[in-house]
């Protein structure tokens, strides 16, 4: 049966819908070509990603097609920060020395760091006072430390990236233990600064260290002979040793400060943005400071030194900030930071038996880079270590302990292991931050200020 067909009336309303229906499509498709030429015409076609922005070149009367942008901030920000770790004396006693022999003749040092590893680890750059001489062969722990080369693995195995070698046992190995230091050193791959192999080789380094290029320089006392060459301890160093050394006479400091005023020069032409003195110096013992070290402070203050670290008291001395209206300079300064490691026990002192030679500390600073390019010392802290030492069988164990603040539990630094272990290592807490509490407060007041001083700048940058 044949389908039935649609009368006229309905085929014409079906004939108007459809005709409505394509006059519909056709104007939303006119109405989508104009609006992607008005899109095209006023702001171009859109720019590849990371391109700069692409101008209509169909456009004559528009001098700029694209969207203004908010205007650059011209405040001084921070870019990047570092931090640098800095530790006192390693004194190799001989009670240490014979600890860490092993049964196969090697020598084994890591435990005298394991605590405080992590912490060397977390900065950005450590370093250490190497009080000794590698000579290879005749060990012995004083009145000259000669001392294996593997504590230079345990050194690095803890995390530090540079040892200061010119202090007043630079010499304790001869000239043979001297040159030999330096050599076990390079080899190893431990950078050092304060002596050097050659005559003609840099008495300085310009580290890079994050984002930021560190001038440093180690300095030791000692005395000029008659004939021109240097002592150290008394021990007069070899004419080929003689010049290898940074080494003050304070009878002749005119010498130093132009030596010094050189050096600075040079680092600061190699690149250096922040200038760092290590210096040994001062009176053994002596929790306060000599005329001498502050005056040789304040001279490099005046240079322009940014920061001044100290060894050779073997206890804590003060710290401050000086200022030089010379240089305009604000400096750190570290009179002594004591021992890092020794066995100057309180029981085993002679010159002073107040616990002082058992305290050291890790002293930080921080330097941050900014946007136009200036380079500051931002921030400093220090953080009191102790010398702890219990038995294991027939070994006795000397380890470095940070007497941190932060941790609740000091038994998670083993000090547990000794019966009164945790009540000296609160002693030695409280014998440090008596001597350096007045000074970290000017570190704190003094960082505070040149945060105020920078935000004002920035106020007045933003005002126009």
């Amino acid at each position: 049966m044949a389908a039935r067909r649609p009368s006229k009336k309905v085929r014409r309303r079906r004939l108007a819908a459809g005709l409505f229906c394509l006059i519909l499509f056709a104007g939303l498709i006119a109405g989508g070509v104009w609006l992607v030429q008005r899109i095209m015409a006023a702001d171009g076609p859109l720019p590849p990603a990371n391109s700069a922005p692409v101008v209509n070149p169909t456009s004559a009367t528009t001098a700029e097609t694209t969207r203004p942008t908010d205007p650059p901030d011209p405040t001084i920000r921070p870019v990047a920060s570092a931090t640098v770790v800095n530790t006192g004396d390693i004194l190799i006693h001989s009670p240490l020395l014979s600890n860490a022999a092993q049964s196969d003749g090697s020598y084994v040092f890591d435990p005298l760091f394991s605590v405080v590893k992590p912490y060397v680890e977390a900065a950005d750059f450590a370093t250490i006072n190497l009080e000794l001489s590698l000579p290879g062969s005749n060990y012995s722990g004083f009145p000259r430390f000669r001392t294996p080369d593997s504590l230079v693995d345990a050194l690095l195995t803890a995390g530090f990236d540079l040892v200061t070698t010119a202090n007043n046992h630079s010499n304790d190995g001869g000239a043979d233990g001297f040159l030999r230091t330096m050599q076990v050193l390079q080899q190893k791959g431990l950078p050092f600064i304060g002596t050097r192999p050659a005559e003609q080789d840099k008495p300085y380094r310009v580290e890079q260290i994050g984002p930021v290029a560190v001038g440093m320089i180690n300095y030791t006392y000692g005395t000029y002979l008659q004939d021109g060459r240097k002592a150290l301890n008394g021990i007069a160093c070899s004419t080929v040793t003689s010049p290898l050394v940074n080494m003050f006479d304070a009878g002749d400091l005119p010498r130093f400060y132009a030596e010094m005023e050189a050096a600075l020069a040079a680092m600061r032409q190699d690149g250096a943005e922040v200038l760092v003195v290590y210096i040994h110096w001062g009176n053994e013992y002596h929790l306060t400071t000599t005329a001498v070290q502050r005056n040789i402070a304040q001279k490099l203050c005046d240079m322009g030194v940014d920061v001044i670290v100290g060894s050779h008291p073997h206890v804590v001395e003060p710290v401050d900030v000086l200022h030089s209206d010379v240089s305009g300079k604000n400096t750190l300064c570290v009179y002594s930071m004591g021992n890092a490691i020794s066995n100057q026990r309180i029981q085993f002192m002679d010159d002073v038996k107040s616990g002082h030679t058992e305290d050291g500390m890790l002293f930080s600073f921080t330097m941050t880079k900014y946007t136009d390019g200036s380079v500051r010392v931002t921030g400093a802290d220090i953080l009191p270590t102790w010398v702890h030492l219990y038995s294991e069988g027939s070994k006795r164990i000397y380890q470095i302990v940070p007497l941190d603040k932060s941790v609740e539990d000091w038994t998670v630094f083993g000090l547990s292991k000794s019966k009164t272990g945790l009540a000296d290592a609160q002693k030695s807490y409280d014998r440090t931050m008596k001597i350096i509490s007045e000074g970290l407060e000017t570190f704190r007041q003094h960082f505070a200020a040149q945060q105020q001083a920078l935000d004002e700048k920035n106020a007045r940058l933003l005002a126009g």
